[in-house]
């Protein structure tokens, strides 16, 4: 039991069509604890991945345990890639930890 929706596998294989699909037909991306969940796909440096993520809903602004973003993540490490996605998906610069 993982808590993996159909939809969320679909986006981490980068099945962009299966994705599209499962969205036409009712699914949500409703992830559990978004912000850990994104702050560690991000911290593994998987751009493509972040960029799905976000264009298909998720928050970039969702803040982990330690109320650090996404954001705070990608700059942190200098992931200069992940920091252009995320602030083209809307993350806010002035979020503080």
């Amino acid at each position: 039991n993982f808590g993996n929706t159909p939809l969320l596998e679909a986006l981490k294989y980068g099945h962009d069509r299966v994705a599209s699909f499962l969205l036409e037909n009712g699914a949500s991306l409703n992830i559990d604890d978004a912000g850990s969940f994104l702050c560690h796909a991000v911290a593994r440096g998987n751009s493509d991945f972040i960029r799905r993520l976000v264009s298909y809903g998720v928050d970039p602004n969702a803040k982990d345990y330690d109320y650090r973003t996404p954001l705070h993540v990608a700059a942190a490490q200098g992931q200069n890639l992940l920091v252009k996605i995320l602030l083209g998906a809307g993350a806010d610069v002035l979020l503080k930890d």
